[in-house]
């Protein structure tokens, strides 16, 4: 999506502790009864947010500078003088751009005294780059900081709120995030070095006067302000690694990675692991179960080499058996990550009744508690999850907890065509929220690509001028162009930049830009290649991508329109698809008000009817037809396509998409969170829900390709998501539905999904009602036909097998964590952008994936059976944000207008904010310097025709040698498309053939005469001696002929014979002539 704004409103409620309507009604009429004791001043509605820090365990770039503490961290406050049960309350940290919601709910054994504080510890932020393990360790009230599954802020912009079901109890908002959640303006200037607190517990509503940035204090209770309880804490690593610790007492927190399990047949006693970010550890003595977070003290053992921990004292920090980070690592680094729950992929190698090697490198064991390896056969290729822990010969091995961390996987897809990086351009930003290298698009005029830089707020342009196709090459800016000081005026003010689009046939580049409010219109900027402006145009509200004919008539913009401040409070625009003809400067803004062409199965939200698609339908991306005559517009939240008549401005349908039927083989997908790839059937319907869409003309049919993202609405006041576990009571299944499950089969899965809680995270639709699972995005890419929405394919569950298969260790990785498959319960790789290109004479889509990153190829030439050839992805995964991170938009650059004579494939990164030059490894494109005709003029006349014949120079070239053939006078003589000429009239015409993309052309001057004139008599006379030369030519044939005939005939005929046949012949002949010239005699006679 671009750069979307989407999520929940702007302080939609003030918090509970102000007065009501009604209450502020009831003083004003009777101010002696207002009850300041009322449900809305109790003790509980006073609890406030008292400090807020999110810089735990980071650094600066420079490593100069260490945060203070490791852990994040939020404090509440109780100013009153009763203690509050906290149960039933929630505190949540939502992200800036809202699609990071982390929640922790407070049980009845958590308890705020009066005048006290009580202190939630959060993550420690590890993994980024300049992020590492920093700081001082406090302890807290109640702690969430398992990585990657508890809270974890940023230390400069997001959202804290406290909440009793659905009243907020308190808010506060810092930075500058886009989605705000606090109370009044947020608070400005935090670092990692600073958190946000509250001066003298001052509570006006207004964050920004209420709060300061400070070296920060983390207080829990029975604490004064300021007196931090610091803990004196070892990290497994230090443990294992440090040197004189036997004997010794040390402390150490961490979850418990592995509870009670054996290590052969032959083991005396179980073993119990706990890892920590840095190393796991085996600790006897232990009582906890797996997944709860421990800090445990003990003493250090060193047991035949092996060291290990003899638990004295043990506090379970969080009780709740949650998740375990997995670590996916190859098999062959599997053994050097003792005590770590991983997960590895590879080739069963060697096997036994209860081990199996992968990939001769590891060990896993199966006890037989759990069973057995006969399901299993040297040359599978599975995944497969557990703990590595050292057996008794001292050897590492894996060891399972379940048959079920056994996953066997399909057989590996090869590639068929080689992409590789050879250059790259970085913003110098990254941002974990994205908006950075967005939009990218080259032009082939100057061989420079344009990037739309979201921090900068900038178009940057980038020269491949000098690109060769060596590897490692470093691209420099070479100017920027800052649109946002062009279009301010005193009616518009800048808000953002979301998309551009290059035209070399009007040299031009147009830009959408929307408004700093977003309820009023956008512009459509068009400026020359430097970035002069040269016209403006009003566009509808929030346009969001543009678009322009080849031919450079038309300009359109798809208007998002969406209620960014909510659909009560806020406003709600009508969305449309703004067309601008270029050449008459008229601008239509079509929106969707006829409900007559919106299909009925086209779902409005909100419980909308097709009446409501007006303001409920957000055009997201536009693609053109062939001709230019028909826009394609997605329409995202409501899975559906619209067709849009250009010329005349109008809808001409919506269209629904349908739901993908994952219970069918090959629409699998992996839908649990349980640190493991299994991507199964499951009844499931998913909603395609594309973002990007871009039509080809293949066979003389028209398609659309899409990819298959998907997206949530989430206002204050409507949401159409949840958690499964939130509704899978209320799911009821029609098995009618599911095409590739019985009814036996889909009840049965559904139950399996129902009792385990891998499946409780799944983001499912709560819209589409209860007769099915219904999730977000096809994880895919689709052709469609685009006369009928009829799908001609689906990629179905090739992305996550694929990137399973290449890049098992980082499966279903967000694009801004490192936590393994975290995207299996949401919308898997989030197929973003897709582009359509020519290499040979072969049609390619290629398809980036916004999560975990790369750009999926597929050859396209057959849609029906449309065919993997490449997945290529250059994000460095040894940290959080490395390499290219988060493909937004894609470009593909034709080998003939390619620098480098390859083609190639752009890659704008959000996240990273890098674009990726990708070659296409074929032969170089050998280009076309010259075209010669046969013949430079030719002479006809009228009817008549003549072949012209050209030759392409040189004749091996690899550029396509499709011709093009004109005339200048077509009136006086056409040409064919395969350069046939035919002369009409008396005149003179230039033909003209030119190469593919008219860079090349050669001509021939045909002049057209009429035919030889003749006059009437002399035309009769003609046809007299025509007649009669026919009948002497027909005798003396008819003579040769006997001739012939005597000369065969006299071996059997006497002499006699043949000389009286001969004297009949030319008697016949004679009279004949005679008969011939009397007729012609009485003709002439006749007109005389």
């Amino acid at each position: 999506m671009f750069r979307r704004k989407r999520m929940k409103s702007t302080s939609l409620f003030r918090k509970l502790g102000t007065f009501s309507l009604a209450g502020v009604l009831l003083l004003t009429s009777n101010p002696a009864s207002f009850d300041l004791t009322s449900a809305e001043t109790t003790a509980e509605t006073k609890v406030i947010i008292n400090e807020v820090y999110g810089g735990g365990g980071k650094t600066s770039k420079d490593g100069a500078v260490e945060a203070p503490f490791k852990n994040d961290f939020i404090e509440l406050y109780n100013p009153t003088n009763e203690d509050v049960a906290l149960n039933g309350f929630v505190l949540t940290y939502t992200n800036s751009s809202g699609d990071t919601v982390q929640t922790y709910e407070f049980n009845e054994k958590h308890v705020i005294k009066a005048n006290d504080y009580f202190l939630l510890r959060g993550e420690a932020t590890i993994g980024n780059e300049g992020d590492k393990d920093f700081g001082e360790i406090f302890e807290a009230d109640v702690y969430f900081d398992a990585p990657e599954a508890g809270i974890g802020m940023s230390d400069e912009k997001g959202n804290v709120e406290l909440k009793k079901e659905e009243s907020v109890i308190d808010a506060v908002s810092y930075g500058e995030p886009k989605i705000i959640k606090g109370e009044g303006s947020p608070i400005s200037g935090l670092t990692f070095e600073t958190s946000a607190r509250r001066m003298a517990f001052a509570d006006t509503n207004e964050n920004s006067a209420d709060f300061e940035a400070v070296k920060p204090s983390p207080t829990m209770s029975g604490k004064k302000e300021g007196d931090v309880a610091l803990i004196e804490m070892m990290k497994i690593s230090d443990i294992k690694s440090g040197e004189n610790l036997s004997g010794k007492q040390i402390t150490m927190e961490g979850i418990v990675s592995a509870g009670s399990i054996k290590t052969s047949a032959e083991a005396a006693m179980p073993v119990t692991y706990v890892q920590d970010s840095s190393g796991g550890i085996a600790v006897a003595g232990l009582d906890a179960k797996k997944g709860q977070r421990v800090r445990v003290t003990g003493t250090v053992q060193d047991v035949n080499g092996t060291r290990t921990l003899l638990t004295q004292e043990t506090i379970v920090l969080d009780e709740k058996e949650a998740d375990v980070p997995v670590l996916s690592v190859p098999a062959k680094d599997a053994a050097a990550n003792e005590g770590f729950l991983v997960s590895v992929t590879g080739d069963i190698t060697a096997k036994t009744e209860n081990t199996l090697t992968i990939d001769n490198a590891l060990t896993v064991y199966v006890d037989a508690s759990i069973g057995s390896t006969k399901d299993y056969k040297t040359g599978d290729f599975i995944s497969a999850s557990g703990v590595i822990a050292l057996n008794e010969q001292k050897q590492p091995i894996l060891v399972l907890s379940s048959l079920g961390n056994i996953v066997l996987n399909e057989a590996k897809l090869p590639n068929t065509l080689e992409l590789e990086k050879i250059a790259g351009f970085s913003t110098g930003v990254t941002d974990e929220e994205g908006g950075v290298a967005e939009i990218v698009k080259y032009n082939s005029d100057n061989r420079k690509f344009y990037v739309i830089n979201g921090k900068s707020q900038t178009i940057d342009i980038v020269s491949l001028n000098e690109l060769t196709s060596d590897k490692g090459q470093n691209l420099q800016k070479e100017k920027s162009i800052n649109i946002a000081a062009a279009v301010n005026t005193a009616a518009f003010q800048y808000g953002d930049l979301t998309s551009i689009e290059i035209n070399t046939n009007h040299k031009v580049i147009t830009a959408a830009v929307q408004d700093a409010d977003y309820t009023k219109q956008g512009k459509i900027v068009v400026m020359d290649y430097d970035g002069k402006i040269l016209k403006t145009f009003d566009a509808g509200i929030q346009p969001d991508m543009v678009k322009m004919t080849d031919d450079g008539k038309y300009i359109l913009s798809a208007d998002e329109a969406e209620p960014r401040e909510g659909l009560e409070n806020g406003v709600d625009p009508e969305g449309s698809v703004t067309i601008v003809n270029y050449e008459t400067g008229e601008v239509k803004k079509v929106k969707f008000n006829d409900a007559s062409v919106i299909d009925n199965n086209v779902h409005i939200r909100n419980n909308g009817t097709k009446t409501d698609a007006v303001r409920d339908l957000e055009p997201e991306y536009i693609a053109l037809s062939k001709n230019g005559s028909k826009a394609y517009v997605t329409l995202q939240e409501n899975n559906a396509i619209a067709a849009i008549d250009v010329a005349a401005g109008s809808v001409l349908s919506v269209k629904s998409l349908g739901y993908k039927d994952h219970s069918l083989t090959g629409n699998e997908l992996d839908a649990a969170r349980n640190g493991k790839i299994e991507i199964e059937q499951l009844p499931i319907l998913g909603a395609y829900m594309p973002d990007s869409i871009v039509q080809v003309e293949m066979g003389g049919v028209s398609y659309l390709i899409t990819a298959n993202e998907g997206d949530a609405t989430e206002w204050e006041e409507f949401e159409n998501i949840a958690e499964f576990a939130d509704v899978k009571d209320s799911i009821t299944l029609d098995s009618s539905l599911l095409k590739g499950m019985t009814g036996k089969e889909a009840d049965a899965a559904l139950d399996k999904m129902k009792n385990s809680g891998d499946y409780d995270k799944l983001e499912v639709l709560t819209d589409r009602g209860t007769d099915a699972i219904y999730t977000l995005g096809g994880r895919s890419f689709s052709i469609w036909k685009a006369d009928t929405m009829e799908l001609v394919y689906d990629s179905g569950s090739d992305f996550e097998k694929i990137t399973a298969q290449r890049y098992p260790e980082v499966f279903n990785w967000s694009n801004d964590d490192t936590a393994f498959e975290k995207r299996s319960a949401k919308k898997g790789p989030e197929p973003e952008d897709v582009k359509v290109g020519m290499i040979g004479d072969e049609v390619f889509a290629f398809v980036g994936l916004e999560r975990i990153g790369g750009v999926m190829t597929y050859n396209i030439s057959n849609p029906e059976n449309s065919q993997f050839a490449n997945y290529i992805n250059t994000r460095d995964f040894s940290a959080v944000i490395a390499g290219d991170v988060a493909p937004e938009g894609l470009d593909f650059v034709p080998a003939q207008m390619s620098p480098t004579g390859r083609p190639l494939v752009l890659a704008g990164n959000e996240v990273s904010g890098t674009v990726a030059v990708n070659e296409v490894q074929v032969e170089p494109m050998k280009e076309i310097e010259g075209i010669k005709l046969d013949r430079t003029e030719a002479s006809l006349e009228i009817g008549e025709t003549i072949e012209l014949k050209a030759s392409i120079q040189p004749q091996d070239t690899t550029e396509n040698k499709a011709l093009t053939w004109t005339s200048s006078d077509e009136k006086t003589a056409k040409v064919s498309g395969d350069g046939v000429v035919t002369a009409l009239a008396e005149g003179k015409a230039v033909i003209t053939v030119q190469t593919h993309d008219g860079e090349h052309t050669a001509e021939a001057l045909v002049t057209v005469n009429q035919p030889a004139a003749v006059h009437e008599e002399e035309t009769e006379e003609e046809e007299t001696i025509d007649e009669e030369d026919t009948v002497v030519e027909e005798i003396e044939n008819d003579t040769n002929s006997n001739q012939d005939s005597d000369e065969t005939a006299s071996n059997t005929l006497p002499e006699t014979a043949t000389a009286n046949y001969q004297y009949i012949l030319w008697g016949l002949l004679l009279a004949s002539a005679g008969g011939i010239l009397y007729l012609n005699y009485r003709r002439k006679t006749s007109k005389e």
